[in-house]
Formats: structure tokens, sequence, C-alpha cells
């Protein structure tokens, strides 16, 4: 009975990551026509979630990204930095950067010890370099050492070294 359970659960399984697959499938091609009609953070949700199941089609990274530009300053700091983190996971990154990089520097300050980790990891992780925000990151990190969790100083010194 036990081993028939645990077949069970394994077509049970199969069958949820099926269904999953088909679902992230369908909504790729929802988000290609329809991209451009999402807010900012439904954007940001997007990206972040087809990158955490192990990315989407390039033309989906791609309508995100044209739907992201005119949006970013309606972006908090952690949709920056999740669309960052996204775009580098996904091995789509390195056309988005630059106009980031911009909207990021315009208001720094403003972010979070941990957005500005995942900022510097997302691009130490794509290879884009950019010494402006670097330098910055860099600057504000040093006054704000304490507001940092372990890993978001690990995450950090692996960026700069990288």
């Amino acid at each position: 009975e036990a081993e028939g359970a645990a077949e069970a659960e394994e077509g049970s399984a199969d069958s949820s990551a099926s269904a999953t697959s088909a679902f992230f499938a369908a909504l790729a091609s929802a988000v290609e026509v329809r991209a451009e009609q999402f807010n900012a953070q439904g954007l940001a949700n997007l990206a972040w979630a087809f990158a955490s199941v192990g990315g989407a089609p390039a033309p989906v990274f791609e309508a995100l990204h044209v739907a992201i530009l005119p949006k970013l300053r309606e972006f908090t700091g952690q949709g920056l930095a999740n669309v960052a983190w996204a775009f580098a996971t996904a091995g789509h990154a390195r056309a988005l950067f630059g106009p980031l990089s911009s909207e990021l520097l315009s208001r720094l300050d403003a972010l979070r010890a941990k957005e500005l980790a995942i900022t510097a990891w997302a691009y130490a992780t794509a290879g884009v370099v950019d010494a402006p925000l670097f330098d910055a990151i860099a600057r504000l990190a040093t006054r704000r050492l304490g507001d940092f969790s372990c890993q978001g100083l690990a995450n950090l010194a692996w960026s700069f070294a990288t």
C-alpha cells in the first residue's frame, strides 16, 4: 500500500508540474501581447515569477523590457531591485540595465539595504559594469553597514569582487 501511495503522490506531483508548466506557457503568450497594460508592480511580479520558474522565452522578457522602460519612475525600490534580479537571473539583463541605472541613481538613498544588495548582485551576475552605480552603492553601504543582514553583506562583497 505504501508503494502505491508513493506512486500516486509522484503522479500527482508530475500532474501539478505539468499544469504549472502549461500555465506559464499560456501566461508567456498573454504577456507578450499585453505587457504594456500592466502597472509597475505587475511587471515586477511577472519578471520575478518567470525568472523564479526558470525563465521564459526571450520575447517575453523583451515585451517586459519594453513595458518597463516608460514606467521606471513608478517602481518602488523593491520593484526596481526585483526587476534587476529577475532580468539577471533569466539572462536577459543587458539592455535594461542602462536605463535602470539612471533611475536607481536618482533615488539610491531611498533604497533599503536589502534592495541595494540585490541590485549589486544582479548587476554583477549579469556582468554589467556600472562604475557610477557601484561607487554610489559603496558609499551608501559604507554609511549603512549596520542595516545589512549578514547575507546582504556577503552578497555585496561578492558583487564588488566579481
